[in-house]
Parts: C-alpha cells; sequence; structure tokens
C-alpha cells in the first residue's frame, strides 16, 4: 500500500484532526497490530458522523451498537484525543495536552518505563533534555539532585506521597492550621458515575488527584458535556502518570477525583506562584505566566521579589504583587518547608485572598533546561545539600 493512501477507501483523504503523517503510520500499525486506514475514515466514525463497516477482532470495542463494528486499541487512543478536543470551548478549557502525537509519546513512555526502569530511563530523559550525562553518585546541580531525590527518596517516603496527592494533603495542611489557604473543596469521588452534575455549581474546576495537568476547568456549566468529561475523568484514571518520567510516587497513592471551587481570574489559568524550598527554608520564588497549552513563561526571583539572572526570561524590575501577600507567601512556606528536605509550594491568588495550590517534590521531573540559562542549574544546586540523604542511601 503507498503511504498516504487509505486501505480500506483507497483514497488520499485528508483530516483537519493533527496526527501523524501517512509515512510513519505503517511503523505504529505495527507496533499495535492495526490495519494502516486513513484517519478520517476513523474520525468520521469515532465522532458519530459515519459509520463504516469494520469487522471485528481480538480486543475490539464495539462504538456504534453494531456487533459488526469495533475500535481497535489504537482507534481507542484516537477516540481519547477526540473526546479531549471536543470538550474544550470558549467556557470549557482541559490543561494537558490532547493531540494524539501528544498522547502516542505518554504511551511509549510508559512502555518504556516498563521495559528500561526508573533509573535508566532517567538518564535517557536527562540527557535529551538537559544535553548532558545525568550523575547520580555525586549530584550537584539542582535537576541532578531532584532527579535522585525522585528515584531514590520520594518513592521511600510515606510523607510525601501523601502529599502529592491534591486530596489527601488537605489533611496534612488543616494539621498545620492552614486550611483557611485551600481552595474550597466542592465534593470527592472515587469514580466519575458517583458525580452529581446537576449539583456542581456554574464554575468549578475538576482534578484527577494524582498528576500534574489533568484538570477540567469549566466557568459555565451550561457549555459542559458531561459524557466527554466523564470519558476524559475515566481515561486520566487509567492512566500511571508516575510512569511518564518515572516519578513513582504519583502511582502510589489511591486514584480520586475532586472538585474545586472556580479561581477567578481574567483568564482561564490565573498566575501561578511557586516558591521553591531547600532544606527548611523558602529559597527561590518562580513565577509562571501565560499560563496556556502552548506557551508558559518561567520567572525567577529571590523571595524578597528581587529578580534573578537565570531562566530564560530574566527580568530587570521587581515582581510586581501587593507586599502582604509575598510576605504570607514566605511565612507559609517557613511552616510547611521544614517537614521536607525539598518541596515547591504553589500559590494562586483568589480576589487578593492567597491560596494554596499544590506541594510538587520533583518539579518538571527534574528536567528543567530553562535553567540553564544564566548557570540557575548550579546556583540552584548549591542551594540544596542532600548530602545526608546521600550518606544514608549508601
Amino acid at each position: 500500500m503507498d503511504a498516504g493512501y487509505c486501505g480500506r477507501c483507497s483514497s488520499s483523504c485528508k483530516t483537519d484532526i493533527r496526527l501523524p503523517s501517512f509515512e510513519v503510520m505503517p511503523r505504529i500499525s505495527v507496533l499495535f497490530g492495526v490495519t494502516v486506514d486513513c484517519l478520517l475514515c476513523r474520525g468520521q466514525a469515532l465522532s458519530g458522523h459515519l459509520c463504516p463497516q469494520r469487522p471485528g477482532g481480538p480486543g475490539g470495542l464495539r462504538y456504534d451498537g453494531n456487533p459488526e463494528t469495533t475500535i481497535s486499541l489504537f482507534e481507542r487512543k484516537v477516540v481519547g484525543f477526540m473526546r479531549q478536543s471536543k470538550i474544550c470551548n470558549d467556557y470549557v478549557m482541559v490543561t494537558s495536552k490532547g493531540n494524539f502525537t501528544y498522547r502516542m509519546r505518554r504511551q511509549l513512555q510508559c512502555a518504556a518505563y516498563v521495559l528500561l526502569g526508573a533509573k535508566r530511563i532517567s538518564k535517557i530523559y536527562y540527557r535529551i533534555s538537559m544535553g548532558r550525562p545525568l550523575h547520580l553518585v555525586n549530584p550537584q546541580t539542582f535537576t541532578e539532585k531532584i532527579t535522585w531525590y525522585k528515584l531514590f527518596y520520594c518513592p521511600e517516603n510515606e510523607r510525601i506521597i501523601q502529599c502529592s496527592d491534591k486530596y489527601a494533603v488537605r489533611s496534612f495542611l488543616e494539621n498545620l492550621n492552614l486550611g483557611n489557604y485551600l481552595s474550597e473543596l466542592v465534593g470527592v469521588w472515587d469514580t466519575p458515575e458517583e458525580i452529581d452534575w446537576d449539583a456542581l455549581p456554574d464554575k468549578f474546576a475538576l482534578k484527577d488527584s494524582n498528576g500534574c495537568g489533568h484538570n477540567i476547568i469549566c466557568r459555565d456549566k451550561s457549555h459542559l458535556d458531561k459524557g466527554r468529561a466523564k470519558a476524559l475523568l475515566r481515561l486520566w484514571q487509567r492512566t500511571h502518570f508516575g510512569r511518564y518520567y518515572a516519578e513513582p510516587h504519583y502511582d502510589m497513592g489511591e486514584k480520586r477525583i475532586l472538585c474545586e471551587k472556580y479561581i477567578e481570574s481574567a483568564h482561564f489559568l490565573p498566575t501561578d506562584y511557586k516558591i521553591h524550598c531547600m532544606n527548611g527554608d523558602p529559597k527561590i520564588l518562580q513565577v509562571c505566566q501565560d499560563r496556556n497549552l502552548t506557551t508558559k513563561r518561567f520567572v525567577y526571583y529571590d523571595v524578597e521579589g528581587h529578580p534573578l539572572n537565570f531562566g530564560k526570561y530574566p527580568q530587570k524590575s521587581d515582581l510586581e504583587i501587593e507586599p502582604e501577600l509575598l510576605v504570607d507567601m514566605v511565612r507559609i512556606c517557613r511552616i510547611i518547608a521544614p517537614h521536607f528536605p525539598y518541596v515547591r509550594i504553589d500559590f494562586f491568588v483568589n480576589h487578593g485572598k492567597l491560596q494554596i495550590g499544590e506541594l510538587t517534590f520533583t518539579p518538571s521531573a527534574g528536567l528543567k533546561p530553562d535553567l540553564n540559562y544564566g548557570d540557575g542549574d548550579r546556583k540552584m544546586g548549591e542551594m540544596l545539600d542532600i548530602s545526608g540523604l546521600l550518606a544514608g542511601n549508601g
């Protein structure tokens, strides 16, 4: 079969869905054991517009009620993409990527993790992302130390496993008398089928409790496709997020869905203030601007709001924020930080009130190439002392 032509309709039909070129499809078909049909035929069927007669096969899943029509494992991934892309509109946003290439990469990452193991695959990712070998015996830079931390310390620490869970962390913070800084919890469920959608407020955020970026942000419930939302939540619950970049502590908690009150902002996603705390002290303030699916700008300051000269977007002026809010952030960090060798504490501002977003222990899985600019990786590495952990692990 010539590349670019459908094995079922023998045409070079096209689709507006962003998918790999037909040149790579034969290799994908060998990997997943499916025929190389054009994605227009599949896409139309999966979206419910057409229903081509596909013979049943091992592992097939019916998608239209016709016993002669099934969907393969490969096509199931396309379904997930289409459900995610179709749920988004002017009032609903999904914070994880949903294109086909991204989903295929995630599947291959999970396979690589299982085949190669956490340590070996981490070395590969580090070489690709940071452009240099990973040193785990005597880590010196910030990213090397975080990679060591995620491989050897976090999976063995029950408190980190608890606090990586967006729901379980609430009890930890409440015990520190910080419950008034948590976002308002609407509900928590084990499965999407338990959600009473009619009881949800008009604006809310649905989150997967374990992982990063698995959020459905809704500003008007009347524009939410509940069926596709439930399908997406089910997909996230089946996901082993910790296998993507070898962060096994994320897969050790209980899978749940939580709903929080919507954080009002001029945009879908408010500015994110992240404070890196090392050895019990807040050290670096990282501000995440332009938070959307295609562009993020990380700007670094000290904890007094003065700009630092590392990162891709160094600033010359101080951070623009109410001084009282910055002082309160640092105060909260001094309460939380002594419980961990390293933790990053994320904050949002909602109607002038400070809220804790989450606690993160392995930022970007230890892969932060933006810190190569301005020697930030080395400078932050000097701030984080894990010599005691290294000695204990030896």
